[in-house]
């Protein structure tokens, strides 16, 4: 077996502050995983909705809850560099909802509002933001095929594959999934459900009002595709039981791929585990942390496809004033919690 290094390296880093203190400890372990935490003191008084990766960077969006019905409250952007808060701005005056999908497309940063047509390019540069035409729905592209997904709230959602050869639309009932790709198989992954797709052209062909760019033009939500086919149900499937199995997952956080393997991290209601699927089964690798509250805001889903490596996974704990961001680069997962307060000495 191979060797799993858990390292803790809690870097205390106050935003005020270029001094940091390090402490390491060390725990070995059967398997081929590094984990690492540190800590970053952050003087807000708000939570976290969004997060990205971009240049080595942290980009978090924060919200302060507003105090009336109706309030969207204060909504503003802070960018952590070497764990210090190198620039606070505010979000876009006339951003008037509460769903937000905020994510990087090709080397852009872009914040894009729930049901509205209007978004924002986030100039780097100047640290303002500029109002750009829309996006689509693109969630990944490989060589073959644009994969497109929509959600349509209690209606469930809807993803397409099209061919870029021939135009043609292929479509499966999974919304927004994470899509991972080894060989030639892709893998799509809800927090419910983990979906195999060895050949997209095996999907229900989509015609007419069934294609992405119609249900997105018409609203045509319950357009008619078939019979669902082509895909396989990796997990739970329809013979999963909570009550038989209380140590599996009540949720699925990520999957992803190392090693031309498929991995995933889960959570119960007591901690947060590493895993593989076989045979419909989670099969646990390693416990990688205690109860850590995992969430993604409503109608965010793009950042998680189109830039993997850059994907801050949210989390809260128990501890109103400590929340943080798990980071997977290759087989090291980082674990990056913020205090609010400033760092006394």
């Amino acid at each position: 077996m191979k060797r799993l290094i858990i390292s803790f390296s809690f870097l205390l880093l106050a935003c005020t502050s270029a001094t940091s203190q390090k402490i390491t400890n060390g725990l070995n372990f059967d398997s081929d995983f590094s984990l690492y935490q540190d800590t970053i003191f952050v003087d807000v008084k708000g939570d976290v909705t969004h997060a990205i990766k971009y240049h080595n960077k942290f980009y978090v969006l924060f919200e302060q809850r507003g105090l009336k019905y109706g309030d969207y409250g204060k909504r503003w952007l802070c960018v952590f560099s070497n764990g210090n808060i190198e620039k606070t701005m505010n979000l876009p005056k006339n951003l008037k909802v509460k769903h937000l999908d905020f994510f990087q497309k090709n080397d852009s940063i872009i914040l894009k509002p729930y049901m509205e047509e209007q978004c924002y390019y986030f100039n780097v540069q100047n640290h303002i933001w500029e109002k750009i035409d829309k996006v689509n729905d693109l969630i990944f592209e490989d060589e073959k095929f644009y994969v497109y997904s929509l959600n349509f709230g209690e209606w469930g959602g809807k993803t397409w594959f099209k061919d870029k050869k021939t135009g043609i639309e292929y479509a499966i009932g999974s919304t927004t999934p994470l899509v991972n790709k080894i060989d030639t198989t892709y893998y799509l992954t809800n927090s419910y459900e983990i979906l195999r797709v060895k050949n997209p052209m095996t999907l229900n062909r989509c015609d007419g009002d069934a294609t992405y760019e119609s249900t997105k033009k018409n609203n045509k939500y319950y357009s008619w595709c078939g019979e669902p086919t082509g895909f396989e149900i990796m997990f739970p499937g329809q013979t999963f039981n909570y009550y038989d199995f209380p140590d599996k997952p009540h949720n699925i956080i990520t999957s992803f791929v190392w090693q031309n393997e498929l991995f995933h991290i889960y959570e119960t209601d007591v901690a947060t585990y590493i895993a593989k699927i076989a045979n419909n089964s989670i099969n646990t690798i390693q416990k990688i942390g205690g109860k850590l509250n995992f969430y993604e805001g409503y109608y965010s889903y793009r950042c998680k496809n189109l830039n993997k490596n850059n994907e801050l996974v949210k989390f809260q704990t128990q501890d109103g004033q400590l929340f943080g961001l798990m980071e997977i680069i290759d087989n090291k997962i980082f674990f990056h919690y913020f205090i609010k307060g400033r760092k006394t000495n």
